[in-house]
């Protein structure tokens, strides 16, 4: 294995690059052709890091896709409960329209302070099914309801949207 040191300003003249444009030489960036980059070789047979991307798409008509395709294929399997991309597209088609009931259409934004559960999968694709826009909080981070408030959003969905205030989070001033 390779061991890569940070190139400081006096060390980068040892770096000779033919045909290295100056900015190139003095960031110690290699010349050399793509085929010899070293992820290639995790890639499956007649897979190409240059290959052309397909058309861009809706990231909730992904979720449409999947439920046509694989109606009762398992998309999700948490704990003891699984989902197909069935009931996964109709839970978030549900949920959209309670949020276009709430004013979530083209243009607004949304919070999701969620976990990694089905409930955040439901709310993201949800969001965009109703023409909203997700805003991702960390799970990680300490949010208070005030302070998601004060950032104006029209719509949050916090944790205590589908779970039940724990006793930690009221410990903290949280009520979710």
């Amino acid at each position: 294995m390779v061991k890569h040191q940070p190139i400081g300003p006096h060390e980068s003249d040892r770096i000779r690059c033919p045909k290295s444009t100056e900015p190139e030489r003095k960031l110690g960036i290699p010349e050399e052709p793509l085929s010899t980059r070293v992820w290639e070789n995790s890639y499956p047979p007649g897979v190409r890091w240059d290959a052309p991307l397909p058309a861009p798409v809706p990231v909730e008509s992904l979720l449409d896709s999947a439920a046509e395709k694989w109606p009762e294929r398992v998309a999700l399997d948490f704990y003891d409960r699984t989902f197909t991309f069935r009931e996964l597209r109709d839970l978030a088609a549900c949920a959209a329209k309670g949020l276009q009931a709430l004013g979530v259409g083209p243009g607004v934004h949304v919070g999701l302070h969620l976990p990694n559960t089905p409930h955040f999968i439901v709310a993201f694709f949800a969001v965009l099914m109703a023409g909203g826009r997700v805003v991702n909080f960390s799970r990680r981070c300490s949010i208070r309801r005030d302070d998601l408030r004060s950032l104006n959003f029209p719509v949050l969905a916090p944790l205590g949207a589908t779970f039940p205030a724990t006793s930690a989070g009221r410990a903290e001033g949280r009520d979710f």
